[in-house]
């Protein structure tokens, strides 16, 4: 494991530590508002009802969201490969040394493009790619362009997958770092811990302490917390998009 996957796996266990401790401490105010007000518990369950839908919407949008953001972007991965794979096809039209000179060229633009995303890097790191992106893809152009010169057609039948090959890249750059406002993350873990702490409350006064009822309700929200993080982070935790890469890393291997 790299070390964000270790970061995201340290995340998960000291927050579900988070949810269980409120959990228990919930259980324990409960029993002494018990002692004091038998019915205190029942009068604040329309209260309680209220906090955990409003829990539960707010986690079902977000995790709606992250997995068709996720989906988009494996959507313009693929999109991107075929553009890229139908551009070097039609580089059989041109004769050597063109021929040649460009499929070395793309495969090196498209190199560049994995690195530019393979891991997820920093917004920092981004940037810091993004002129070599720009660089090799200016040089795949303008050898497209002088090899145009060979037929008037060529252009119609060249240009188009390469532009829009280049366009999908400048997109999945875009959407990169697409993610909800921090606020939402912040509300919802908020939520998540007020809604261990009161659903502890609720089992105040039991004969016994539920723990595997306690265990499995915090289990479940921190699995779907880490699930929605992952889906938003691709290839930095344990979700990855390996099978999606292959097939421009497979282009890659075509086109040498």
């Amino acid at each position: 494991m790299d070390l964000t996957t270790v970061g995201m796996v340290a995340f998960g266990v000291a927050f579900f530590l988070a949810l269980l401790g409120l959990s228990h401490f919930g259980t324990v105010i409960g029993n002494r508002r018990l002692a004091i007000d038998p019915n205190c518990i029942r009068r604040t369950a329309a209260s309680d009802g209220v906090l955990y839908a409003l829990f539960g919407l707010l986690m079902a949008f977000t995790f709606s969201d992250a997995s068709a953001r996720f989906e988009r972007r494996r959507d313009l991965i693929v999109s991107e490969a075929n553009a890229l794979s139908t551009a070097a096809s039609r580089f059989d039209l041109l004769a050597e040394p063109k021929r040649g000179e460009l499929r070395t060229l793309l495969g090196r633009y498209v190199e560049a493009r994995l690195a530019l995303t393979t891991p997820t890097p920093s917004r920092a790191d981004l940037e810091a790619r993004q002129p070599l992106v720009v660089e090799r893809q200016t040089a795949v152009w303008a050898t497209a362009i002088a090899a145009c010169s060979e037929s008037p057609n060529l252009p119609f039948v060249l240009l188009p997958p390469l532009n829009e090959a280049f366009d999908l890249g400048e997109v999945r750059r875009n959407v990169l770092y697409h993610s909800p406002p921090t606020v939402i993350f912040v509300m919802l873990l908020l939520l998540a811990l007020a809604a261990a702490f009161f659903a502890g409350q609720s089992l105040a006064g039991s004969t016994n302490r539920l723990r595997f009822h306690r265990i499995a309700f915090t289990g479940v929200i921190t699995l779907t917390a880490c699930t929605i993080i992952d889906l938003e982070l691709p290839r930095r935790g344990l979700i990855r998009m390996i099978d999606t890469d292959r097939l421009l890393v497979e282009l890659v291997a075509a086109l040498r």
